[in-house]
């Protein structure tokens, strides 16, 4: 699974230009824009605890992706566990190609995402290894 960067940059150029007009003419985007792509783990930057980590895109620089669908321990507030949780996710997503599923939403500056290999979701891999993080 080769990553194609020419089209890649395409759809993500598209994108943000979705984004920006749905943002300025209407003030609330309301349709779901999602895209997939396959990843390699050579591109995959870092990840800076369990939910989050870094995409290159080639000329477009690269991306934060925040996991949908789960919150793990917060590295920044040295959250119990946060560490774990970190290195689950980059063994994860060092173990192989994935598909990265992205619908364009956003949250604090990041992309919301959600990687899978062989039809299983890191979200659901970290919920089995009891990584994220318990709500009152």
């Amino acid at each position: 699974m080769k990553c194609d960067w020419e089209a890649l940059l395409a759809v993500l150029t598209a994108m943000a230009i979705f984004f920006f007009l749905s943002v300025f003419v209407t003030a609330r985007a309301h349709a779901e824009t999602c895209m997939s792509m396959d990843v390699q783990p050579s591109h995959v930057l870092g990840n800076y605890d369990g939910d989050t980590f870094t995409v290159a895109l080639g000329a477009l620089g690269s991306a934060i992706i925040r996991v949908e669908g789960v919150d793990t321990p917060e590295r920044n507030k040295k959250q119990p566990g946060w560490r774990e949780a970190k290195e689950f996710t980059a063994a994860w997503l060092a173990r192989g190609p994935f598909q990265l599923r992205t619908c364009f939403m956003m949250t604090l500056g990041r992309i919301v995402g959600s990687p899978s290999r062989d039809g299983i979701t890191l979200s659901s891999a970290l919920i089995a290894a009891g990584h994220v993080k318990p709500h009152p």
